[in-house]
C-alpha cells in the first residue's frame, strides 16, 4: 500500500471520527460531546497524524510499524481512559495511573532522540511501567482485581513489547546497513 493511500485512509478516518459524534448528536441524546470534547479529539487525532506523517519518511518498514504500534497504543490508552476510564469509572482517581506509560513512552522517546536503538529501550521501559501500573491499579480499585483493568493492562503491555521488538529489528537492520534511516 502506498504512502499516499495510507495518508488518505488516516486523514479521512480522523475527519470521520470528528464528524460522526456531531451527526450522532443530531439523532440521539446518548451522544453528548461538548466543544472541549471535540477540541480534545481534534488535538489527539492531529498529533497522531503528525507523528505518522513524520514516520512515513523512514524507508525502514520495521521502524514504521513500531511507531504505528507505539503511537496507536498511546492513542487508545488516552482516548479510552479519558472517555470511560479503564478501571472502574472515569471518575475513579486510580485511572490517572494509566497516563503514566504514555508519558514515559513520550519522554523516553525524546531522550532517545527518536533513534531505533533508543526507542527500543524506551518501549521496553514503557512496557515495564505499564505492567507495574496494571498491578497498582488492580490492587487499588475498590473490590479488587477488576478484570477490565487487568485485561487492558495486559493488552497495553503486549503492544509496548511488540513495539520494543520491532524497534530492535529496525535497529539491527540499520546497523547492518540494510536500509538507510
Amino acid at each position: 500500500m502506498s504512502d499516499k493511500v495510507l495518508r488518505a485512509i488516516y486523514w479521512i478516518g480522523a475527519i470521520s471520527a470528528l464528524i460522526a459524534p456531531a451527526v450522532a448528536m443530531r439523532f440521539t441524546s446518548e451522544v453528548n460531546w461538548t466543544q472541549g470534547d471535540f477540541m480534545f479529539a481534534g488535538v489527539m487525532l492531529l498529533t497522531v497524524g503528525a507523528a505518522m506523517e513524520l514516520t512515513l519518511r523512514s524507508p525502514n518498514f520495521a521502524f514504521r510499524l513500531a511507531t504505528a504500534v507505539a503511537v496507536g497504543t498511546v492513542f487508545v490508552t488516552v482516548w479510552a481512559n479519558g472517555a470511560v476510564g479503564i478501571a472502574g469509572s472515569e471518575a475513579d482517581p486510580v485511572n490517572l495511573f494509566w497516563y503514566l506509560p504514555p508519558f514515559v513512552a513520550f519522554a523516553a522517546s525524546i531522550l532517545a532522540r527518536f533513534e531505533a536503538r533508543g526507542l527500543s529501550r524506551a518501549m521496553l521501559a514503557t512496557g515495564a511501567v505499564q505492567a507495574v501500573v496494571t498491578g497498582i491499579v488492580a490492587f487499588s480499585v475498590e473490590g479488587g482485581w477488576p478484570i477490565d483493568g487487568l485485561i487492558a493492562g495486559g493488552v497495553f503491555t503486549t503492544f509496548w513489547l511488540i513495539a520494543w521488538r520491532l524497534y530492535a529489528a529496525a535497529d539491527r537492520q540499520l546497523a547492518a546497513g540494510a536500509i538507510a534511516a
